[in-house]
């Protein structure tokens, strides 16, 4: 076990219950954030576009046209 995990062992069992839990979710908070900054960003979250179409509603989602590129002189 590492110096942290017997300092928080410690300092829980001297705790009282709510804030024992407290301390607690807060450390699985941290794991969670740590965790989800060191993964890898190939794959959306299972989900994600779901999300995004429910969201939008029943709107349609279509682009315009964008008309024509400007053309401009080089300089």
């Amino acid at each position: 076990m590492s110096t942290i995990a017997q300092e928080l062992a410690a300092k829980l069992q001297t705790l009282d219950g709510p804030t024992a839990i407290a301390l607690e979710r807060v450390v699985r908070d941290a794991i969670d954030l740590a965790s989800r900054e060191t993964a890898p960003l190939a794959e959306w979250p299972v989900g994600f576009f779901d999300q995004i179409r429910d969201a939008w509603g029943d709107e349609p989602f279509e682009r315009p046209q964008q008309g024509e590129l400007e053309v401009r002189e080089d300089w």
